[in-house]
């Protein structure tokens, strides 16, 4: 039977479980505050698309997204922050929009956290803990990018997959790989189900996000640049379609080949002169907490 035991590490020490619930802890305040700012980028970046969208479609598309998203004319929708926050663009109140955005996000978050399939949103991160009597091994599940902080943090526990896919790798001696297995064998076998052996560690709480509604009381975080946030919007122009070439048919063959072309190409150079001479684009963080204030009056 084959074996592939990815995202798998052994801890440094054989640690007891008071000084294992301290370095949960510490990861725990850790990974809040990464999970924190990359949300807060999130909320910005969708923010800035409202924000653009606005200034290239005017008042006339924003007042046709209004009626749109109104629950009156959509009784099946599930989202139930998209009509206020294009009720909020309509009348320039970018606090309200930023505000909405923040609590839309927050929950996706939540959304996707109850998922089997992995979303846009997905903030999990778990360990699954399996104690030896010599050692304590562990598997992460969850967002990639936090699994690769934790794989920065040497300081608690090192890497130890094992695979019997393809050759072991050849740093490591066969007598060591062949410990690996007969290891993982005993912690999660003989079913291999990781859930059903150990405890889990939960290291980010998705079910309570508490939004930065005062985003110029935190560090600063980087916003989308000018060719991604010109390329959101360009994604909103409905001139597309009248581009030579543009596909009837949703095969991928097709789109790829439009998107080489000329016409293609060209629109995509006249649409980028025409959002940038509309758009007031909003790169620096304090700009951005300026926009989102709440004006006094």
């Amino acid at each position: 039977m084959s074996t592939k035991i990815y995202n798998a590490y052994k801890f440094t020490h054989n640690y007891s479980m008071y000084e294992l619930n301290q370095i949960f802890d510490s990861l725990r305040t850790e990974i809040k505050e990464i999970c924190n700012r990359d949300i807060l980028q999130k909320v910005i970046e969708k923010t800035l698309y409202f924000y653009n969208f606005k200034q290239t479609n005017g008042d006339v598309l924003v007042n046709e997204m209004v009626v749109n998203t109104d629950p009156k004319n959509n009784p099946d929708s599930k989202d139930c922050y998209i009509h206020s926050i294009w009720k909020a663009v309509q009348e320039d109140k970018w606090a309200a929009v930023y505000g909405d955005v923040y609590m839309r996000i927050i929950d996706e978050i939540s959304k996707d956290a109850k998922s089997p399939f992995r979303g846009n949103y997905d903030y999990r991160c778990t360990l699954q803990i399996i104690p030896m009597k010599t050692k304590t091994l562990a598997m992460y599940f969850g967002n990639p990018m936090l699994c690769k902080y934790l794989e920065s943090r040497p300081d608690f526990f090192v890497d130890y997959h094992y695979q019997n896919q393809t050759d072991r790798p050849e740093s490591i001696s066969e007598n060591l790989w062949n410990l690996r297995e007969k290891d993982w064998e005993k912690a999660i076998g003989p079913d291999y189900i990781p859930k059903q052996h150990g405890f889990t560690v939960d290291l980010f709480d998705t079910d309570n996000i508490i939004p930065i509604f005062v985003p110029s009381k935190v560090k600063p975080v980087s916003l989308p640049d000018i060719e991604h946030q010109m390329y959101s919007i360009r994604n909103t122009l409905r001139s597309i379609s009248d581009v030579q070439g543009y596909p009837k048919s949703q095969r991928y063959s097709d789109w790829l080949a439009f998107t080489k072309s000329k016409p293609y190409k060209q629109w995509i150079s006249d649409c980028n002169k025409m959002i940038q001479k509309k758009c007031k684009f909003i790169t620096n963080f304090n700009e951005f907490c300026e926009l989102v204030t709440p004006k006094k009056g």
